[in-house]
């Protein structure tokens, strides 16, 4: 243990100041974890609603399925480049009544079906660029 009595002001001066800048780093490390902490916590409680939402609109129905059947249809056909491009991909017939009105949903563009062979059907579309205009 340090006998404070040897110690000159000046000394105990600088042993403040220094416990002090100390005391001021850490409560600027706080703060900056804390924000750090509450803008994680703003974002993850972001994401929960946002999938929330999700799941709520991918319930509703459009044209007799739900939504988020529909967006399981489009990604079948949609054009891997860009969603927003035309389409130009295979089908089964089994999927053609569906996959016809998710690109109108989401794409506003008419779906146009060509007979491959046997299941398989070709469906095109302009896609929503042309569709909207773009």
């Amino acid at each position: 243990m340090t006998d404070l009595t040897a110690l000159s002001l000046d000394d105990i001066n600088n042993a403040l100041d220094y416990c002090h800048e100390t005391l001021a780093i850490e409560s600027d490390a706080d703060k900056a974890f804390d924000d750090d902490w509450a803008r994680e916590e703003a974002l993850r409680q972001m994401r929960e609603d946002e999938a929330k939402r999700m799941v709520e609109f991918d319930e509703q129905v459009h044209e007799g399925y739900k939504i988020g059947d529909l967006r399981k249809a489009f990604e079948k056909v949609q054009n891997p480049e860009h969603w927003k491009m035309p389409i130009q991909a295979g089908c089964d017939v089994a999927d053609r009544d569906i996959t016809a009105k998710a690109i109108v949903f989401f794409t506003g563009s008419v779906a146009r079906f060509t007979h491959l062979h046997g299941r398989t059907w070709l469906v095109e579309a302009e896609g929503y660029y042309a569709a909207v205009g773009a």
